[in-house]
């Protein structure tokens, strides 16, 4: 019996050094790989700052980086807060909790936003292969606040972000979106110049297959583009204003949308132009819905609309009639010899 108990004890104290000894080597490697990103991005020309560490011995990959700060000059867009945290099993440092403080900060290239909220934490789950592809995505924002560096202010009272990879009968690169924010709330400058009162909601239920995975590349370099782009539900309204949207789109030869896309539009002139001011909107993106809209009003429509956008040849029509280019999907082909 002596002789099964310490054989018992000994085989208990190899695994826990075995672990043990793992466990460090796991961390030591995570935390290079961290620094090495870091280094590597500033090695481009990025803004790249943050102190890495990497605790939660026995059970858990505790990475939390101090003062991180990045900043793509080519892209132009920076961003930068107190702490972010990162935290996974140790049998699975694939699927991992994300938590960042109550503020931060962004710039574009036309605004600098402070950014301050009550909750900012996410799930992250990436294929443990090359480039790290994302499995899963998800964020829960509350108490949104915005205030630009101008002055003026926006929020949202809850944010609800979800993108997940699809597998099983899907095309490669398919990816579920799921996307809502409740109680958006826009600057009151804005909507005073509009003739507009009441708070806006956003909820986009659809489905894009992308022309490469979205991994580390795509985010050090910023481009993708989409295959195919399905919207199943798409909704944003602002006071008695709202556009819905549903059907599919994919990339031609060219990179142009083809297909079609059923619109629903109340009081839609002052939403669109509510968009493009806040930044919300690329201004081509509402000119060529302004323009298939506008066309329907002048038909008899007025602002209540319902109608269906043909796109095709790399225009957008209603029925046989052109009103626009058709959008983009997929970023335009470098030139050759």
């Amino acid at each position: 019996m002596g002789r099964i108990v310490k054989w018992l004890v000994g085989l208990t104290l190899a695994a826990g050094l075995g672990w043990g000894g793992w466990w460090f080597a796991a961390a030591a490697g995570q935390q290079a790989a961290l620094e090495g990103w870091l280094e590597a991005r500033a090695a481009e020309g990025w803004q790249a700052e943050g102190r890495v560490e990497v605790g939660g011995f026995p059970t858990l990959f505790a990475r939390r980086i101090d003062g991180p700060a990045l900043a793509d000059p080519v892209a132009g867009w920076a961003w930068q807060t107190d702490w972010l945290e990162a935290e996974s099993p140790a049998w699975d440092p694939t699927d991992i909790a994300l938590r960042l403080p109550d503020t931060q900060s962004f710039a574009l290239p036309r605004a600098r936003v402070a950014v301050t909220s009550t909750r900012f934490d996410g799930r992250l789950a990436v294929v443990p292969a090359i480039g790290l592809p994302l499995r899963r995505l998800g964020l829960e924002i509350a108490s949104l606040a915005l205030e630009g560096r101008e002055g003026w202010q926006a929020g949202a009272d809850r944010v609800s972000i979800d993108l997940a990879r699809r597998t099983e009968g899907a095309p490669e690169n398919t990816y579920a979106l799921d996307l809502t924010a409740d109680a958006v709330r826009l600057p009151e400058r804005l909507l005073g110049e509009l003739g507009m009162t009441g708070e806006a909601g956003l909820r986009i239920d659809g489905q894009v297959v992308t022309d490469r995975p979205l991994d580390l590349d795509v985010l050090e370099t910023g481009i993708v583009g989409a295959r195919t782009l399905v919207i199943r539900e798409g909704r944003l309204t602002l006071g008695n204003a709202a556009i819905a949207a549903r059907g599919r789109l994919d990339a031609d030869a060219e990179g142009f949308a083809e297909g079609s896309l059923e619109i629903e539009a109340r009081d839609w002139k002052r939403l669109l132009d509510a968009l493009v001011d806040a930044g919300a909107l690329d201004p081509r993106v509402a000119d060529t819905v302004s323009r298939a809209l506008g066309f329907a009003a002048l038909l008899g429509g007025g602002d209540d609309l319902e109608i269906t956008l043909g796109f095709s040849g790399g225009a957008t029509r209603i029925g046989p009639v052109p009103i626009g280019g058709a959008p983009r999907l997929l970023p335009r082909r470098p030139a050759t010899g």
